[in-house]
């Protein structure tokens, strides 16, 4: 089945997962695979001049908690593009929204790198950056998101953008920055 064919997902959703998946196709490659969320551990290290137990973590985040966990849909193989938003599709919104929270909950934990309960626009923005974003596109994004105009992103503000981008279909709603403008 293909995102057109009988399915609650339409054309802006598609072009907004394989926005994400270009973004986390972090060799360049064209699949997401290990690789891709292992470099992203390790830029995410060296950028925030993470060590020790903390750098370890932030790898095993990325490498175990949500490659394995949420990305790992093709066998164990890289996903290509139409393989992850196929598999999504496959999983329907209902579990998105429930995995989403998870998700984005670690992604929090490993961009707030100063462990201050708020992710700052330098600490989105070096995440933004590691994943190929400008930081004009990461300050965008930011803005978009940060619902309240305080600053600074809580926990919640960041865990809807993040759920909202992968379940809502209509464009116009803030969310669909996220991860910079959909093509």
């Amino acid at each position: 089945m293909s995102y057109e064919e009988d399915s609650e997902f339409g054309d802006f959703w598609n072009r907004k997962i394989r926005n994400f998946h270009n973004r986390f196709d972090a060799n360049r490659d064209g699949k997401l695979s290990e690789e891709d969320f292992n470099l992203i551990a390790v830029r995410l290290n060296g950028s925030a001049g993470l060590q020790g137990r903390e750098a370890d973590a932030t790898k095993r985040y990325f490498t175990e908690d949500i490659w394995k966990v949420y990305f790992n849909t093709s066998g164990g193989g890289p996903a290509s593009a139409d393989d992850f938003a196929e598999n999504l599709i496959n999983v329907g919104k209902k579990q998105i929204v429930a995995t989403c929270f998870n998700i984005f909950n670690r992604y929090f934990r490993a961009i707030d790198t100063n462990r201050s309960g708020l992710v700052s626009l330098k600490e989105f923005t070096r995440f933004y950056y590691i994943i190929g974003m400008s930081e004009e596109l990461a300050k965008e994004s930011f803005a978009a998101i940060d619902t309240n105009a305080d600053g600074v992103l809580s926990r919640g503000e960041f865990i809807q953008a993040g759920a909202e981008y992968f379940t809502e279909e209509y464009e116009g709603n803030p969310s669909d920055l996220f991860f910079g403008p959909v093509p």
